[in-house]
Parts: structure tokens; C-alpha cells; sequence
């Protein structure tokens, strides 16, 4: 008798963050706050340049929106559940130091107080550009090397009942299981993940709320918890599954 998929993705996401939680008990000493003088050592090998900076960006989407947000506050409904929150990097000074090396290795290492590493997920130079990208957020951003805003997909997809109809449909399939049928977000799952699912009842969302910006999670997923679902959902499924999605949180 086979498994059930949804029963493999269960057990796969329990024994995850267990996982995790052991990583965190047996690692070395506590990354605490302050200057790491070792770290600071470490040069970022990476120049500051536009293409640098928009392939931080895109690493940052995955990695890091859920807790830090995509304005780079740290004010998102992931964070409110956190006892020690998240960095507001608008302001450009860092818990656990401020150098380039510091940042990079607090992103490899991650902390006791939630903020998860990243060194078996993302490479080094991965990290570095991550790093400048963060730095793009303060006060102390280059004047010279920016990077561009992403444009933002237009929906091809008409908004109408019958694309309504069918994105609910896809959505019953392969969104409920986190997100739950009334879309809070507050099913079983969420004892589970790393991160808790969306409630998509409230029109702020994590990711943007924009058509392209919806359609842009949903195809690519992010690295905490929310799968990707280009590989069972053409474009224009995903498009239907945008238009219903709206209608669970109507805009005044």
C-alpha cells in the first residue's frame, strides 16, 4: 500500500524542525549580541554592483520576507509571534555586529532566539550578496549603485466567476492543507512549520498583495515553508488561483 503524499510531507516537516531544534541545542556556544572580532576578519569577496545587489534581492525574498518583510522593518505577523524580534534593517545598526563579515556569519549561523542559519541552504556568495542587499535598507545605501525595482506581473486572467470557480478549485487541492478552507491559515499545519501559514483573509500580505506579486509566491515558493508549485500548476492555473484568492480578502 503506497503513502499518502500529504502523510510523507507531514513527517518530513516534524522530523525538519526537530531536526533543527537538535542543530540548535548542540551547536557551539550562543551566538549573542554584540562584535564578533573573529567575523570581523572575514571581507565580503563580492563587489557592490546593480546585478549583486538584484540577486541579494531575490535570495532576501526567499529567505528572509517572512520575518523581516519586504520593507526590510521587521514588522510582519511572523514577528509578532517572536520573542525577540527581528532586526529593522532601515536603520542600519545590527544586533550582532555591524561589518560585513559579522553579517554574513550571523546569516550562516543563525541564532538560539529564532533566526534560523542559513549554511546548508544558501552559498557563500549567496550570503555575501544577501549582505549587501540588507545594507541597501539603511541609512548608509550607496547613491551610486541601486537596484531597480521588479516589475510586477499584470494578471492575463480575467477576474470573473468562472476563473473564480476555478481557482478555488486549485486551491482546494493544493492550499488547504496549511492555509485551511476559510483561508486564515490556522489549521494543523502551523504546529509544524517553521513559519505559519498566511492568514489570506487580511489584504496585507507578506509577499505583496499585488496580482504579480501573489502569482510570484505561489509559482516560486519561498525557503520557509511555502513550497513552490511551478511543477503542478501551469501559469494560467496559478493566474485562477490569484483571482480566487482575492475574493478571501476583498479590498474596502
Amino acid at each position: 500500500m503506497s503513502v499518502p503524499r500529504y502523510l510523507i510531507l507531514f513527517v518530513g516537516l516534524v522530523t525538519s524542525v526537530v531536526a533543527h531544534q537538535r542543530a540548535l541545542a548542540e551547536d557551539e556556544p550562543a551566538r549573542q549580541p554584540g562584535s564578533h572580532p573573529p567575523s570581523q576578519t572575514l571581507v565580503n569577496p563580492l563587489k557592490l554592483t546593480a546585478e549583486n545587489l538584484s540577486m541579494g534581492r531575490n535570495v532576501f525574498f526567499r529567505a528572509c520576507v517572512t520575518c523581516h518583510g519586504m520593507d526590510g522593518r521587521g514588522q510582519t505577523d511572523t514577528a509578532q509571534a517572536l520573542v525577540i524580534k527581528p532586526s529593522d534593517f532601515t536603520i542600519g545598526e545590527y544586533r550582532y555586529g555591524q561589518t560585513d563579515g559579522e553579517l554574513f556569519t550571523l546569516i550562516q549561523s543563525g541564532t538560539p532566539n529564532g533566526m534560523i542559519g542559513f549554511k546548508d541552504a544558501l552559498e557563500d556568495d549567496q550570503i555575501w550578496r544577501l549582505v549587501h542587499y540588507i545594507r541597501s535598507f539603511g541609512p548608509e545605501k550607496s547613491a551610486d549603485v541601486v537596484v531597480e525595482a521588479e516589475p510586477v506581473l499584470e494578471n492575463p486572467v480575467e477576474y470573473s466567476t468562472a476563473s473564480i470557480v476555478r481557482g478555488k478549485q486549485f486551491y482546494a487541492r493544493f492550499c488547504v492543507k496549511c492555509h485551511g478552507a476559510n483561508g486564515k491559515g490556522d489549521t494543523e499545519m502551523r504546529e509544524f512549520l517553521k513559519t505559519k501559514p498566511s492568514d489570506l483573509t487580511d489584504a496585507s500580505w507578506t509577499f505583496g498583495s499585488l496580482d504579480g506579486e501573489i502569482f510570484k509566491v505561489i509559482k516560486q515558493g519561498t525557503d520557509n515553508d511555502m513550497e513552490s508549485f511551478a511543477d503542478r500548476l501551469v501559469d494560467e492555473r496559478i493566474w485562477h488561483v490569484v483571482n480566487y484568492l482575492k475574493t478571501l480578502a476583498p479590498k474596502n
